[in-house]
């Protein structure tokens, strides 16, 4: 299945989910994107962005150091109206998807259907 349609399915069948994409955290591009409405480019930006400073940087890495954790593949921000779900690529670790939902998302079930859908991206690439 095409990354495209792996993301289109999900966020059929996800109402609360408002956007999706796929990030290239390295060269802060957005490789691939679907959502409700469009999204402008410097919003797309904003969103590589984040997820660059969040994995490649050292805010998210030093966080994990200090905690004890060993690998840092997850993020949750909650921003507004909305909550953003950072996860990064098992393969491609400069690679993760962004998940935009509303607030009122259920964290647990976004949690497991990302991973799912992760799983899903990972044999589309």
């Amino acid at each position: 299945m095409q990354l495209k349609k792996v993301m289109d399915a999900y966020l059929a069948d996800t109402p609360d989910c408002l956007f999706i994409a796929y990030l290239d955290m390295a060269s802060g591009l957005v490789l691939c994107s679907t959502g409700r409405k469009s999204i402008s480019q410097e919003i797309l930006d904003r969103l590589a962005s984040v997820g660059s400073s969040l994995f490649l940087g050292q805010s998210l890495a030093e966080w994990g150091r200090l905690a004890g954790a060993t690998d840092m593949d997850r993020a949750m921000i909650y921003n507004g109206g909305h909550l953003y779900y950072y996860l990064r690529m098992e393969r491609f670790p400069d690679h993760a998807l962004c998940f935009v939902c509303r607030r009122s998302t259920d964290t647990g079930m976004l949690r497991q259907q990302a991973l799912v859908v992760r799983k899903q991206v990972a044999v589309a690439l």
